[in-house]
């Protein structure tokens, strides 16, 4: 099995054990903000979750991995290492982390996910 499948397993196997966590407190959806002072309500199953987990996260640090020639875990140090700053977020984390968030927002709002 590829990495990719691997990680994709593993995302999905998160996404069902919150989604039965959810389903014992009796939800069935979860609210996700989209920066605009608003939330979103997203099925929380096996379509929306895991695809923006691994499209937002898991993905490009792949990329970047591919490109670099590098592992994906040297990859998802650095980017962590550069992200935080004693304990704070880094002028670069703020960017890196509100820019894939303002994605993910986009990416709820246009429908491209199960929202």
């Amino acid at each position: 099995m590829r990495n990719n499948e691997l990680i994709k397993a593993q995302v999905k196997r998160m996404a069902k054990a919150i989604y039965q966590y959810e389903v014992s407190k009796g939800n069935s959806l979860v609210n996700v903000p989209t920066g605009k002072d608003k939330f979103v309500c997203m099925d929380i199953g096996d379509g929306g979750l895991p695809e923006l987990v691994y499209s937002y996260l898991i993905e490009p640090i792949y990329q970047e991995a591919e490109l670099a020639s590098e592992s994906w875990v040297a990859v998802a140090m650095r980017m962590i290492s550069l992200s935080l700053n004693g304990g704070s977020l880094s002028d670069f984390g703020v960017s890196l982390w509100g820019d894939m968030l303002n994605d993910i927002s986009a990416t709820l709002i246009q429908g491209d996910i199960h929202a």
